[in-house]
């Protein structure tokens, strides 16, 4: 039996916050690799720099000691996002144990979108099995950080793909909806001048 309060439009909607939290998180984490690999390539410059030098100069090491303190805060917000990755792979665990066993039936325009009971539900299980593997990469990169981990971290091996696909078929639904609601109103107004 469906559970009430619960709708494909309910999972769906959720799914989509899910979805573009995870590539927020991505870009956000890419970016953050990005400078790190930076900072590093600065740091070794400088300490490049400092060794071809007899005397060591002040402006030297300070500037390393401010390259190595951004180079920590890097590495903090790249951990913090490990587990901003981790709570959306949680949210997938709870739509998929909760919300896709009482999925009430999709309307007409949904069907029409594509967005089926059937898509949506295997939709939300091959993202959460390609989302696992990434976290897992990731998490293996950050917890080994093994000569050229950076560089590693800065490739994203998803293909975004399905995601693209999913939200045209959203958009598609959206515009139906749209079309609807405006002939509808039109029905309405054309209704009213009758009476008139």
């Amino acid at each position: 039996m469906d559970l009430p309060g619960r709708s494909t439009e309910d999972v769906v909607r959720a799914l989509d916050a899910i979805l573009q939290t995870w590539q927020q998180i991505n870009q956000r984490s890419i970016a953050t690799g990005t400078t790190l690999l930076n900072l590093q390539s600065q740091a070794t410059t400088a300490q490049q720099q400092q060794q071809q030098q007899q005397i060591r100069q002040p402006s030297l090491s300070l500037l390393l000691s401010q390259i190595h303190s951004e180079m920590e805060q890097s590495i903090r917000s790249i951990r913090q996002d490990l587990r901003e990755y981790s709570k959306v792979i949680s949210q997938l665990d709870t739509l998929a144990r909760d919300g896709l066993s009482c999925v009430c039936a999709a309307d007409s325009l949904m069907e029409m979108a594509g967005l089926t009971n059937g898509y949506v539900r295997e939709l939300v299980k091959e993202r959460r099995e390609v989302y696992v593997k990434e976290y897992r990469r990731r998490l293996q990169l950050v917890g080994e950080m093994r000569e050229g981990w950076v560089e590693m971290w800065v490739v994203d091996q998803i293909e975004y793909q399905v995601e693209e696909e999913y939200l045209d078929r959203l958009r598609c639904l959206r515009l139906a909806r749209q079309w609807v609601a405006n002939k509808a109103a039109l029905d309405d107004l054309q209704k009213q001048k009758s009476v008139v």
